[in-house]
């Protein structure tokens, strides 16, 4: 039975795959902000009236709550930083999508290309393809965990085994790049 690439249900890179993938990364930002709120109240304690809201806010307030504890130019330091550029990074993939969606599609006149969405945000135009968008997803899920041991890390800075820690998170960090 050959397959019929014009129906675009069965196209590799569907719209329902880009859909399903959309749904996942909302809820998975979903989480990541109560990760990062979780940290926050951790490393200085119960939120306050002006605890910042929005997810972009977090995430700085996030950062900058690590420098001030880490000091910086520390390997801590470090590894906050490339984790801040990747949730950044997944975070501007999010947000264009959700405030920038201009259309969507398949590549290719035939349909047997991959799925898309067409996005613009500040005028800058994003195309951002079924694979960019799994990526993403990929590097998302591995930050939950970091969130979690980097904010360990900060709590306990004098303990044995940090610098593995550190190199764990980075290596597990270069897995999940594009």
């Amino acid at each position: 039975m050959t397959q019929n690439m014009t129906d675009q249900s069965e196209a590799p890179g569907t719209i329902a795959e880009m859909k399903e993938a959309v749904g996942s990364l909302f809820m998975l930002w979903s989480r990541v902000e109560a990760d990062l709120v979780k940290a926050l109240a951790e490393l200085s304690g119960p939120p306050k009236a002006d605890t910042p809201h929005g997810i972009g806010r977090t995430l700085a307030a996030w950062k900058a709550l690590h420098e001030d504890i880490a000091g910086r130019g520390t390997d801590h330091l470090e590894v906050v930083c490339a984790l801040h550029g990747h949730l950044a990074g997944a975070l501007r993939v999010r947000n264009a999508i959700a405030h920038g969606l201009e259309s969507y599609g398949i590549a290719g006149s035939d349909g047997s290309g991959e799925a898309y969405f067409q996005c613009r945000l500040k005028d800058a135009p994003e195309v951002i393809t079924l694979r960019h968008l799994k990526a993403c997803l990929s590097r998302l899920a591995g930050a939950r965990m970091h969130i979690s041991r980097l904010t360990y890390a900060a709590l306990h800075p004098g303990e044995r085994g940090l610098q593995s820690l550190y190199d764990d998170v980075t290596d597990l960090m270069r897995r999940h790049e594009d």
